[in-house]
């Protein structure tokens, strides 16, 4: 019984890492300046990128576990937002799983929520 339990709480805590969506909840990165300073110098390299985002997923299930971390963009008009990503996401180093999204179409819901996190704003050109 005991062991049922925890199997299904690992499996709902590996299920809510897999994704975030405008929805879920969000709550500050907590991570040190020395990780924040790579990735602002990282958003720094690319001129379209006008705002750089981070925060962490609050978890329900496991949440002293690793967490799953959201970097949103928000840049200019012009351009391949999907280009821009395949460059930018195997250069992002975090000390955890990481979604990076621009902040368009579907994903513009999530503004609302990346303002009420402190400090979530790490980059802004």
């Amino acid at each position: 019984q005991r062991a049922e339990q925890q199997i299904r709480e690992f499996q709902a805590a590996a299920d809510e890492r897999e994704d975030v969506a405008p929805g879920d909840p969000l709550g500050p990165h907590e991570l040190p300046e020395e990780v924040l300073d790579r990735l602002r110098a990282l958003l720094a390299t690319e001129r379209r990128v006008k705002r750089g985002y981070l925060a962490r997923k609050v978890m329900r299930h496991l949440p002293d576990r690793a967490p799953l971390y959201l970097v949103a963009l928000r840049v200019s008009r012009w351009g391949d937002d999907q280009k821009l990503l395949e460059r930018l996401i195997p250069r992002i180093e975090l000390p955890a799983p990481f979604i990076a999204v621009t902040l368009g179409g579907k994903f513009r819901r999530f503004k609302r929520a990346l303002a009420e996190v402190p400090s979530a704003e790490i980059y802004r050109k």
